[in-house]
């Protein structure tokens, strides 16, 4: 987020409320029973990046940047084969998710330059329609963990 974006939230069961971002502004996290104000700018550092949704075609390869924290993969049709590059990062615990809405027969995962994924590089198979699959990352080690 930078300076000038709308940042909209739900308080309880309120409409949404839309505020200019200003680089002074923070949000309250609470991580692991620590309370944290960040800025905006740097939800990313908790596993909270952004959300790509990206159209691809059979045989792609799309790459997460720095920062993002999913994609929300909308082929217009199913998928023989896609590979997913995942983020460079530098902060502990972060996470990054992908969905899709259609059948992808074969989804290749690989880690950015300078860090790796233990035990699931490569194939992951079958992901369908409505389906999806997630990695943490751990900064001691430069390693990506699937979640799911």
């Amino acid at each position: 987020m930078a300076d000038g974006e709308l940042f909209t939230t739900f308080v309880d069961s309120s409409p949404a409320l839309s505020l200019p971002i200003v680089s002074t502004d923070m949000v309250p996290i609470v991580r692991s029973s620590v309370a944290y104000r960040v800025a905006p700018t740097q939800l990313s550092a908790f596993g909270l990046g952004t959300v790509t949704y990206i159209s691809p075609i059979t045989g792609a390869t799309i790459t997460a940047v720095s920062g993002q924290g999913a994609f929300v993969i909308v082929p217009a049709a199913g998928l023989t084969t896609l590979a997913v590059v995942l983020p460079p990062v530098t902060v502990d615990g972060t996470i990054f998710e992908a969905s899709t809405t259609e059948n992808i027969d074969a989804v290749t995962v690989a880690a950015a330059a300078g860090t790796s994924i233990y035990g699931t590089q490569g194939t992951l198979g079958l992901l369908g329609a409505g389906g999806g699959f997630s990695f943490r990352y751990r900064l001691s080690n430069t390693t990506w963990y699937r979640r799911y």
